[in-house]
């Protein structure tokens, strides 16, 4: 049997590193461990209990050297760089705009959480690429405090995020080229749930396309209650680590409704308010607002969003009174979407799949 435990805490020197821990059992006894760190998941740690060998990195971590990823052609459309204010923060993307057209089709892309640039990894850039040559300009942007962009990531609010998407989009509404009437959203995991609720409330928005949407209010018993009854069906989840999923979703829910803005964890200082923010939303009452067509693309490999959440959010808006929601299940594809091209040297970058594009 091999076991899987995500973002398991290690200390190393006077640091803490995130892991990713693979047990491997025979005969219920644990053979080997290894333990993984980073996006590329290079090891960090191997144990081999019954030999009582233990084999830890000692030299000093430095992250795989990154090369920016460079599409092979940009034929059929334009790239331009562009800054927008927002909020005394100078915000920074790039606008693709197809070639010899007039009035044409406009979507911004909205980055999953995390420390990610306006390209994604790859997948914005080539999602970009791919739109703009069927004739959609496509704007993609750094997030508060990443890349370009000024500000600060760690302590943006929601209501930071949300004027953020209200520049952006004024900046676009400018455009001459762009149609004014065909103008949508496209959200990847986080960004799914800021653009769902931007959308709800902005009237210029005409469509949203969820890729791998984390657009769920995750934060009440109901919703655990469903997850809890999915995750029972998963073959081969073990009751203790399933156990340790629930576990872990409503110890963070305790901390951030005890704590204030900012709270320690292993060492490290958080910014918990954004949690807060999560905590005190009413998600579904901005669904009710939401009268215009969506398409949820949801990776069946998706272990971040699980499929079932894409079920329950077309169900709610469904109930909401808005039946111009379709859903589609993406067959061998995970969160994000694409594939993982990687040379074992440097960082690896997302290539989006062609299915995901059409």
């Amino acid at each position: 049997k091999v076991f899987f435990l995500k973002h398991e805490i290690m200390k190393y020197n006077n640091s803490f590193i995130k892991t990713n821990h693979i047990i491997i059992e025979s005969n219920g006894e644990e053979i080997a461990s290894v333990w993984t760190y980073g996006w590329s998941n290079s090891i960090f740690c191997i144990e081999l209990p019954k030999e009582k060998i233990k084999i830890l990195l000692t030299s000093q971590i430095k992250p795989l050297e990154f090369i920016p990823f460079k599409l092979d052609q940009k034929t059929g459309y334009e790239s331009k760089e562009f800054s927008v204010t927002s909020n005394k923060a100078n915000l920074s993307g790039t606008l693709t705009l197809p070639s010899n057209t007039d009035k044409v089709p406009a979507v911004v892309l909205i980055c999953d959480r995390g420390i990610m640039d306006r390209d994604a990894y790859g997948l914005f850039l080539s999602l970009s690429d791919r739109l703009s040559k069927e004739g959609i300009a496509v704007l993609r942007f750094d997030k508060r405090g990443i890349g370009k962009s000024e500000g600060a990531y760690e302590s943006s609010s929601l209501e930071d995020s949300i004027g953020d998407l209200k520049s952006i989009l004024n900046y676009l509404e400018s455009i001459d080229s762009v149609d004014k009437t065909k103008i949508g959203l496209v959200g990847w995991g986080y960004g799914g749930y800021l653009g769902l609720k931007f959308a709800s409330s902005d009237e210029r928005v005409k469509f949203f396309i969820s890729l791998n949407s984390e657009a769920f209010n995750r934060t009440s018993d109901a919703y655990l209650e469903k997850i809890q009854n999915y995750l029972k069906n998963i073959p081969g989840l073990e009751k203790d680590y399933f156990n340790l999923i629930l576990e872990s979703y409503k110890k963070t829910f305790a901390i951030a409704r005890m704590e204030k803005d900012w709270t320690y964890l292993l060492g490290k200082k958080i910014y918990i308010a954004r949690t807060k923010e999560y905590l005190d939303d009413n998600f579904n009452g901005d669904l009710k607002n939401l009268k215009i067509p969506l398409l949820l693309l949801q990776g069946k490999l998706d272990t971040q969003v699980l499929p079932e959440e894409a079920k329950m959010l077309q169900n709610n808006i469904k109930e909401s009174g808005n039946a111009a929601c379709e859903l589609i299940y993406m067959d061998n594809l995970g969160h994000f979407m694409g594939e993982k091209i990687s040379n074992g040297v440097h960082r690896p970058y997302i290539l989006i799949k062609e299915d995901v594009v059409k």
